[in-house]
């Protein structure tokens, strides 16, 4: 059974149609397991939202007995580049199977990438430096020219999983090699926490924003950070309200040395202690 993640259903989805009607879509496969597409052997079917605590015990079962995989194509995989090391390490924390699937066409002119026919300002050491380095710490890679042949791989995995000889590809442990990344910024799995925040709109708002507490800042007031690709005013309240706040209400770094309470209800809880960001009374004036 292949099953995607929610957004990979999209109108503007590069995933082929054939794979598309095969699949069941399922909330939260990304965010729990940093992959697009899971193939399992298991017949017990995966709960439509696999983010709430109930489905996470049945989703690692699926994980652990079949197969994780990124798919990138086009300039999205130019994109990733720099983050395949924390998405093959997010995969392998689930599964000892994962896969990076390429679709596209990158040409290599004059150490630059050409992606689809277009030109880009790539290195293509770059782009042969990750993918080498995914198979290094322990992921599986397969190319294709078209989405097509992608969907046709992606198949066959479907109809022979259950054959897999597990002892013969993970005979020994995942060893990391030396020098290997971590993610830099391990507080986004707290943004992750939120509905429909993913690795990707969260990396977004961790690169935007610097800080764990300048994100959260950030969501519930905008003014003088600038907007994010990708996040609309209304996801940003939602995620507000789904933090308990009201709508007049704001997360915001200030002084441990001075420390008050919104004036009707006072929440010790709600202080957050950090260094001087702003003028004190002019943030006052927000929240009491």
């Amino acid at each position: 059974m292949i099953y995607i993640d929610h957004t990979e259903g999209r109108d503007n989805t590069r995933l082929s149609q054939s794979i598309l009607d095969i699949s069941k879509p399922i909330i939260g496969l990304e965010t729990q397991t940093g992959a697009d597409i899971l193939i399992t052997p298991l017949d017990e079917p995966l709960p439509p939202n696999v983010n709430i605590p109930p489905a996470k015990p049945v989703l690692k079962r699926h994980c652990e007995a079949g197969m994780l995989i990124q798919r990138k194509s086009g300039g999205d995989l130019l994109g990733s580049i720099p983050k395949l090391t924390d998405i093959l390490q997010r995969m392998q924390q689930a599964s000892p199977v994962c896969w990076l699937l390429i679709c596209g066409r990158y040409e290599n002119h004059d150490g630059k990438i050409i992606c689809e026919g277009r030109p880009t300002d790539w290195a293509w050491a770059s782009m042969k430096g990750a993918t080498d380095a995914w198979q290094l710490r322990g992921g599986h890679l397969h190319e294709e020219f078209t989405d097509a042949d992608g969907a046709d791989w992606l198949a066959r995995w479907n109809r022979n999983i259950g054959k897999l000889n597990r002892d013969i590809i993970i005979g020994k442990p995942v060893q990391k090699i030396a020098g290997g990344m971590f993610d830099p910024m391990p507080w986004r799995s707290v943004l992750m926490a939120l509905p429909d925040c993913g690795p990707e709109l969260s990396q977004r708002i961790a690169d935007h924003c610097g800080s764990l507490a300048h994100s959260l800042w950030w969501i519930t007031e905008p003014t003088g950070f600038g907007k994010i690709p990708g996040i609309t005013d209304s996801k940003r309240k939602a995620w507000a309200r789904y933090m308990g706040l009201k709508e007049d209400e704001v997360l915001m770094p200030i002084a441990a040395d001075q420390k008050y309470f919104v004036t009707e209800v006072p929440q010790p809880e709600k202080i957050v202690e950090s260094s001087v960001l702003f003028d004190l009374n002019a943030v006052k004036e927000l929240v009491v």
